[in-house]
């Protein structure tokens, strides 16, 4: 689970706090409460106490704090597979955790192919070979042109 928030194109430090789960790792929410501590004139983020459970704090986090939703960011209603794209718009396609069960995906078109990952069960040759032939196929068929990005690994690389 990513939190953050961006202020021109910047990470800032105190972004980091808001990563309660995000790396194995939990980061102190204290800054939101104006406890920053600054030690020689560095800020200083302390370890949350769940960081070395990652469960107990996306649990904590979610009860306590509710879901967090950055204000810049508007939720939208999902868009069935085979509504045209409005001109002037890139549609973005992203999937993941497929686990080499491919065969009854039905891809819709995009401008932007993105897999997130967890593409194969085992990590296999064959595996890779088979997903590449359905990826091959899917980005001729239904992404015609379009850009591709995989992110190979499992959910906590």
């Amino acid at each position: 689970m990513w939190r953050s928030r961006w202020d021109a194109g910047i990470l800032k430090a105190e972004a980091l706090a808001l990563l309660p789960c995000g790396l194995g790792m939990a980061f102190s929410q204290s800054h939101v409460m104006a406890a920053r501590r600054h030690q020689h004139g560095r800020l200083i983020i302390e370890v949350d106490e769940y960081s070395s459970n990652p469960t107990q704090a996306f649990t904590f986090y979610n009860i306590n704090q509710g879901r967090f939703q950055p204000p810049h960011v508007q939720m939208v209603d999902p868009v069935p597979h085979d509504a045209p794209k409005p001109p002037g718009y890139t549609r973005f396609v992203c999937v993941s955790d497929t686990h080499s069960r491919t065969d009854p995906i039905q891809m819709p078109y995009g401008d932007v192919l993105i897999h997130a990952g967890d593409f194969t069960e085992l990590g296999l040759p064959s595996e890779v070979k088979k997903f590449n032939e359905w990826l091959g196929r899917s980005c001729t068929q239904s992404t015609p042109g379009a850009w591709e990005d995989m992110a190979p690994g499992t959910a906590p690389s």
